[in-house]
């Protein structure tokens, strides 16, 4: 090959030079070898590690050039020499020459072959001459000479011709490879699209491959040159293709949003029910052509390139919530389980475009839903890579997931994918809709924010449809200050039935400091949280999904309140549906807090730090505190906003008398006066002939109901500004506008909260003179009086009764066991045959009263806490508002009954005797822990208010009722019944008599010694 030498040639000799170095250091080793045996060890070191590092050197340093080629050609003369006098001239040896003539060939270069046979032949010459003078030198052991051995000649002229041809080898194979260089070289030539550079002329001549290779060049810069005019021809059209559909999208847009927004408005109009129909189906078509035009725009401004990507500052957690309030009520309706989880790693302020990610996740999750028919959608973001190695990256590569348990994707449907109008399942059969643009400008907008898209199936199996953006990581903004509360070490149950969203759930609260554990089922939730209290390890909080298989979330819920813990966990509904129809659910079941589905860490924080300073809270507040002297005014339980309204008069107008006595006590310990009527008629006669400031108005109730009540109430002109509020169980959604068009001002549903009562009050009662202020002008009260009494949390009741929510209930009667002790015990007396009222009005078809009745046990039920037999009830009053079928009837009767016998059952074994010490104290053992002058100086007060105002003795009374009760037995019950007749009216002055001869019995009773 001509020197100088091209890179490409130095490449080759250097892998030349390596083989026959490889050739040469066998040979050394052989040589090594045999000077064990034969003592020749300075020889092999002398000569033959020379006669190899000399031209191994040369090689190295100077690998293109004739002499390293030339080196190593002696080299292998010298080595095989050695070789043959450590053996004594064994024949056999003299093959390595013609080894080592062959090998040569390898450089393409017929000198070096020439060298090493000219030395081959000076070596046997030289040697066969000195070999008879016993210098040691040996070429054969069989005696030959130079001048007598014609064997000699022979191997001589084997050499020699051996020599012709390789040396004709190596030409013919230099020859080649310059052609296959020169053709190479064309190539790549070709290939970096130097199309331009003609090849050697003479070359050409010489070679058919280049002459070839000349011919295809020229062709390929014709057929170059046509398709570059053709794609400059195409971008055009493509161009004003791109501008048109942008324009005409425009233009269509404009009458199909006054087609969405007439249709919108005429929907608002008295309409048939066909021309309703028409209208909506008008408007859902026009909505659906919108969002096809939205595809075709946005793709015409992918491919136009008029499509820009925002830089803003956005929370991910925000732009989350923002898709999963898109696609939420889709994936409910299909009862599809969907879950958001956000890896730790992922900075939570961000840099970009929040929109265009956004409008990927959604298409991606649209088309989850569309193919899914059950199971879950996942929507994953994970970090794909830190864009640099700081511990606080500047940039940051996400990938976003969307994971379907749908039927999967074939490998044939997947290529598809990600082309314009192209879709899984075309074709003339398609189940599915769509213009199959979606994934294509999902592919643009994430090249547009420097990512790539994908999808990884099976199918069979689902799918995960993927992209990745890059983002610029943005400042973090701390949270606003928040109650100091401890989250670290808080014990928290999460149940789900879902094993990735409890997961993805549990993960989140223990990333807040939160020890989670997990239950599968309401059934293993509720052995857990029993066997944690039994352990000393209570939850402190219950995270508990709705819609399981077997028991649900809400049934579960409420058998754990039914266990009667020391600690009892708060309770969460974490739940994917309807807000109303799961706060309603929540709420009887003794929820705190409803989450909707997808939860995000931000919301999880902030109910968190809710939840525990709220229980923090309501510990502190129940640390027993130093008995101390109570004034009047401190005897009341009046909430803060209705301070100013003490002393008002309100009508209680119900037939039924544990709700008489829920809300009468109620009112009166917050320092309400409070006359009852057992229906319409009665009130009538009460607000005749006395002044109120509210009326408390039952809507079912014999001889005269509620809604007849109130609108003749409303046509006295003196009592049209008097106002009524609904109480009642009716729960049907007419209801609330039945009230208020017969001229309520307000309802309030039963069970009765008192939170929602006070609300009502202190929202329709008027403040005026006289109220606010338990001490009247010229005070009843010269002197606070102090009590040591015995506090009405005394009452003990059992920790667990059998179908009873003791929680709930005495929640209704704000919280005082010995009222709500008396209820149970009234219940037990009066309903152990109520199933028989109803099935006495049924066998006579009376089905407004059986519903009647049926509503009145159920309001009951809820206001004791009785919830296993409110549910029951539930149904039974929904059948009896139509004509019901027998068999369906007598089923939910008899389902209903054995709720109630139950019940009945577990209260009468275990509900404890409402004289006994362990319920309400025994007549005498109020009064013995107060000091006979204490009581006689109240007793003087209680006489001067009934000389004054019946009302205010009333009032009175009632707050010190269960002190009075103690001390005079029979003589306070007389009592009683004469103060509430003498306050009814300014007429009744034989009562006001009588209550005071009975007073003065009382006074002598007790007068201290």
């Amino acid at each position: 090959m001509a020197s100088p030498c091209s890179e490409r040639e130095i490449a080759y000799y250097r892998d030349a030079h390596r083989l026959m170095l490889g050739l040469g250091g066998l040979h050394l080793l052989w040589s090594l070898s045999l000077a064990s045996s034969t003592q020749t060890w300075g020889l092999a070191l002398g000569v033959g590690l020379p006669a190899l590092a000399i031209p191994a050197w040369c090689a190295w340093r100077f690998p293109g050039r004739l002499v390293s080629r030339l080196l190593m050609a002696l080299a292998f003369i010298v080595l095989t020499a050695l070789v043959i006098q450590q053996t004594g001239g064994d024949p056999e040896a003299h093959f390595s020459f013609f080894v080592l003539l062959a090998a040569l060939v390898v450089y393409c270069d017929w000198r070096p072959i020439a060298l090493a046979s000219l030395a081959l032949a000076l070596h046997h010459i030289v040697f066969l001459l000195l070999q008879p003078l016993g210098l040691g030198i040996t070429v054969f052991n069989d005696e030959r000479t130079l001048l007598d051995s014609q064997s000699l000649w022979q191997h001589l002229l084997y050499v020699g011709v051996q020599a012709v041809v390789v040396s004709f080898i190596a030409i013919r194979m230099r020859r080649l490879v310059l052609e296959s260089h020169a053709v190479s070289d064309a190539v790549l030539r070709m290939a970096a699209g130097e199309w331009e550079t003609p090849l050697p002329a003479a070359e050409l001549k010489r070679s058919a491959p280049l002459s070839a290779l000349n011919i295809m060049q020229q062709r390929l810069t014709h057929t170059l040159a046509d398709l570059q005019a053709a794609r400059l021809h195409a971008e055009e059209a493509t161009e004003a293709k791109s501008l048109f559909l942008a324009n005409m999208s425009h233009e269509i847009r404009t009458p199909l949003n006054a087609i969405i927004g007439l249709s919108h408005l005429a929907s608002r109009t008295e309409l048939t029910v066909r021309q309703r129909d028409y209208i909506s189906k008008i408007r859902l078509s026009g909505e659906q052509l919108l969002g096809q035009i939205n595809d075709i725009l946005d793709f015409s401004k992918v491919e136009s390139g008029m499509l820009t990507i925002e830089h803003i500052a956005f929370e991910l957690d925000a732009m989350l919530q923002n898709v999963a309030n898109v696609i939420a009520e889709k994936a409910n309706d299909k009862g599809l389980e969907l879950v958001f989880e956000v890896a730790p790693e992922v900075p939570p302020y961000l840099l970009g475009d929040p929109l265009r990610l956004g409008q990927v996740l959604v298409n991606y999750a649209n088309n989850a839903v569309k193919f899914t028919e059950q199971g879950e959608i996942i929507v994953r973001v994970r970090l794909a890579q830190a864009l640099e190695p700081a511990s606080r990256p500047s940039h940051v590569l996400l990938r976003f997931e969307v994971k379907d348990t749908g039927p999967g994707l074939g490998p044939a449907q997947m290529g598809r994918l990600f082309q314009k109008f192209s879709q899984a399942d075309s074709g003339g059969g398609r189940k599915h809709g769509g213009t199959g643009l979606g994934l294509a400008i999902s592919k643009g907008l994430a090249e547009l924010m420097g990512g790539t898209v994908g999808v990884e199936s099976v199918s069979g199996r689902g799918a995960t449809f993927w992209f990745t953006a890059k983002l610029e990581v943005g400042e973090f903004k701390a949270r606003p200050l928040l109650p100091s509360v401890d989250l670290r070490g808080r014990r928290v149950l999460v149940v789900d039935d879902n094993e990735h969203a409890a997961m993805v759930l549990s993960d989140m609260l223990a990333a807040l400091g939160f020890k989670v554990e997990t239950a599968s089922s309401g059934a293993s939730a509720i052995y857990a949280v029993r066997d944690a209290e039994a352990a000393e390890r209570h939850f402190d909080i219950v995270m508990m999904d709705w819609q399981m298989p077997g028991m649900d979330g809400l049934e579960a819920a409420r058998r754990i309140r039914e266990l009667g813990l020391k600690h009892m966990p708060q309770q969460v509904m974490v739940t994917a549906y309807g807000r109303e129809e799961s706060i309603r659910g929540a709420h009887s079941s003794g929820m705190v807090e409803v989450m909707l589905k997808p939860v995000n860490a931000s919301l999880l924080f902030d109910t968190m730090v809710k939840l525990v300073s709220e229980q923090d809270a309501a510990q502190a507040s129940q640390a027993p505190e130093a008995e101390e002297a109570l004034s009047p005014k401190e005897t009341l339980n009046t909430p803060p906003k209705l301070q100013n309204l003490i002393g008002a008069r309100i009508l209680l107008v119900e037939d039924n008398e544990l709700n008489q006595q829920i809300a009468k006590e109620l009112l009166e310990e917050a320092g309400f006066v409070v006359d009852l009527a057992e229906h319409g008629l009665a009130a009538l006669a009460r607000v005749d002939k006395q002044r109120y400031d509210l009326v408390l108005m039952d809507m079912q109730m014999p001889q005269m109901d509620g809604l007849v009540a109130t609108r003749q109430i409303r046509a006295m002109r003196r009592h049209s500004g008097l106002p009524i509020v609904a109480m009642t169980a009716n729960a049907l959604p007419g209801d609330r506008e039945r009230c208020l068009a017969a001229g309520m001002n307000d309802y309030l549903a039963k069970p009765i909260e008192p939170e929602a009562m006070w609300s009502a009050l202190a929202r329709w009662i008027k403040p005026h003179a006289g109220l606010g202020n338990p001490h009247p002008a010229r005070p009843v009260f010269e002197k606070p009086i102090t009590l040591v009494s015995r506090p009405e949390q005394a009452v003990r009741l059992p920790s667990h009764i059998l179908g009873l929510d003791m929680a709930l209930g005495l929640r209704r009667v704000a919280g005082r066991p010995a009222v709500y002790l008396d209820l149970l015990h009234k219940f037990m007396g009066t309903r152990r045959l109520a199933l028989l009222e109803i099935r006495d009005a049924v066998l006579a078809e009376d089905w407004p009263l059986a519903e009647r009745h049926t509503r009145t046990l159920k309001g009951l039920a809820a206001n004791i806490g009785a919830t296993s037999l409110q549910d029951a009830l539930e149904p039974l009053e929904t059948a009896l508002r139509e004509p019901p079928a027998p068999a369906r009837l007598h089923a939910l009767m008899s389902v209903a009954e054995k709720q109630l016998d139950d019940l009945i059952l577990a209260l009468t074994l275990q509900l404890p005797d409402r004289r006994s010490p362990d319920a309400e104290p025994e007549a005498g053992g109020e009064a013995a822990g107060m000091d006979a002058v204490q009581l006689q100086s109240l007793l003087e007060q209680l006489d001067t208010a009934l000389s004054r105002d019946a009302a205010q003795a009333q009032a009175l009374l009632n707050r010190h009722s269960a002190l009075l009760r103690a001390a005079g037995g029979v003589e306070f019950e007389a009592l009683q019944r004469a103060i509430q007749a003498a306050a009814s009216g300014p007429a009744q002055r034989g009562a006001l008599d009588a209550a005071r001869q009975i007073l003065a019995r009382f006074l002598k009773l007790h007068e201290p010694l």
